[in-house]
């Protein structure tokens, strides 16, 4: 110890929290940044492997109700995600850590709007079967979603 009086300066902040993203099948999950503090907004960029699509997105709380009795007691809660595109969710970090889960499943199209056939004007043509068809097809004739033509 010095001869002299001694002064000791320290700067605190808040721990950040962990995002863990489980390792799914058929596409990827990243989460920017990958720890945070409450009230920060964080940003999930979802890629389906090729001939899938995001089925399911969850975000939950970690279960804290197994730790000692000096941490916070949660249990696990759902977090609401907002859409920004069909490859990028955000949420706001809560006080606590994250997990998040993601389910890809096979691209069927199941209807004339997943095919694409909504858009007027598009120029793309389906026959009943969803398949794409050119100018000249002989039959029934998905147009758009409104309008069907018989040849």
């Amino acid at each position: 110890m010095p001869g002299t009086d001694v002064t000791i300066n320290a700067e605190f902040e808040a721990a950040a929290h962990v995002i863990n993203v489980s390792q799914v099948e058929n596409g990827t999950v990243t989460a920017s940044p990958n720890r945070a503090n409450a009230g920060e907004t964080i940003t999930l960029t979802v890629m389906p492997a090729e001939g899938y699509i995001l089925s399911e997105l969850t975000v939950t709380t970690v279960d804290k109700s197994s730790a000692p009795s000096s941490m916070r007691l949660t249990g696990v809660e759902n977090i609401e995600t907002t859409k920004v595109n069909d490859n990028t969710y955000t949420f706001v970090m809560p006080d606590a850590d994250i997990n998040i889960n993601a389910t890809f499943a096979i691209n069927q199209p199941t209807a004339i709007t997943d095919m694409g056939a909504n858009v007027p004007g598009s120029g793309q043509r389906y026959n009943l079967m969803g398949q794409p068809v050119g100018p000249d097809y002989r039959g029934i004739v998905i147009v758009d979603s409104k309008k069907l033509i018989v040849r």
